[in-house]
């Protein structure tokens, strides 16, 4: 599919004090700032100015008062604000571009319904005021995502799981649990890609109508095999350790999709990083497969597409390199 499509690319290392930057569980940008949400940290989410390349600031407490949250669970950014989902206790924090820079941050704190029927792993804003997410429902078990409207109320289905004789028998729950893996959102909200938890399931949708979105492309290259398995009264699923890593992390920018991949099995001493960059438009056609000069772990863009930063793990803590792409595309 890319045949003939690959570039190679150098990247610069940034002047981040490396024992500084937290670990990037979830990473996104907006404007000049990198926002790195972090479980392990209280304020979760940590704020680092690109031009000075220092830490600026972090917000949202852990708790369970009106302004704080259990657990980072998803940050995205998307038209201009920022929202962080906390699944655990079904809160959405929004906060915009111009709340980041104020002392505290404000915040607008939204506590989402149930899902009827069923559950969502993860809720991401898509144009229109709207919101994407991962899960199930026993209502209409076939689909892998469902749409809610501004209210966070309203559910709509679609989109179904790869038919595979591999996961025949699996229950909703299971399925969702096997697939469910990166959701990234184009800047403006008009676009979004989903890719597996492992393997290579990679699908694209337009969000531009207002009706649930329309997948435009869907490549399955490998698709994972799972089993059910439990965690004490949970229901989970077991990987098979022949598969591979996948997409280990995904952004995008005002015009293209960018899939951090790698086609290592996830069960062997590796590191969970890679140097393979897959770029698509919003669409889904592919434009390049870029090699980095380095593997990396997590991969953001700036919203016009300028750079690619890319941050490392090292001894010393994590590493922030970019490339300008200088019209590579």
């Amino acid at each position: 599919m890319f045949a003939g499509l690959e570039v190679s690319c150098s990247s610069e290392r940034m002047d981040f004090d490396e024992r500084e930057m937290v670990e990037p569980i979830y990473i996104a940008c907006l404007d000049n700032s990198l926002l790195i949400g972090s479980f392990f940290t209280d304020p979760q989410v940590t704020v680092y100015d690109l031009d000075s390349q220092k830490r600026v600031g972090a917000f949202l407490h852990k708790g369970r008062a009106n302004k704080e949250i259990l657990q980072v669970d998803g940050v995205d950014c998307c038209g201009g604000r920022i929202y962080v989902y906390s699944g655990s206790d079904r809160k959405l924090a929004i906060t915009d571009r111009v709340g980041l820079r104020q002392t505290p941050v404000p915040l607008e704190v939204r506590t989402m319904s149930e899902i009827p029927d069923g559950h969502g792993y993860g809720r991401h804003p898509i144009g229109g005021g709207r919101f994407v997410s991962t899960g199930y429902q026993s209502s209409d078990p076939d689909c892998q995502f469902f749409l809610t409207d501004s209210s966070l109320c309203e559910v709509k289905g679609f989109d179904a799981y790869p038919e595979t004789a591999a996961t025949t028998g699996l229950t909703p729950a299971e399925m969702a649990l096997g697939y469910n893996g990166n959701v990234k959102v184009s800047p403006d909200g008009s676009h979004f890609v989903a890719t597996s938890r492992q393997g290579a399931v990679w699908k694209f949708f337009d969000c531009r109508t207002d009706s649930v979105p329309v997948k435009t492309a869907e490549y399955l290259f490998e698709v994972p095999v799972f089993s059910s398995a439990s965690s004490g009264s949970h229901s989970t699923v077991r990987f098979d350790p022949d598969n591979v890593q996948g997409v280990l992390s995904a952004t995008s920018d005002d015009r293209y999709f960018y899939l951090l991949y790698s086609d290592r099995r996830p069960w062997r001493d590796w590191l969970r990083e890679s140097d393979a960059v897959y770029v698509f438009t919003h669409e889904g056609k592919p434009v390049r497969k870029v090699r980095l000069d380095v593997p990396v772990g997590w991969i953001v863009s700036g919203a016009e597409g300028e750079a690619l930063y890319m941050i490392k793990a090292t001894d010393e803590g994590y590493q922030v390199r970019r490339i300008v792409w200088e019209n590579q595309f």
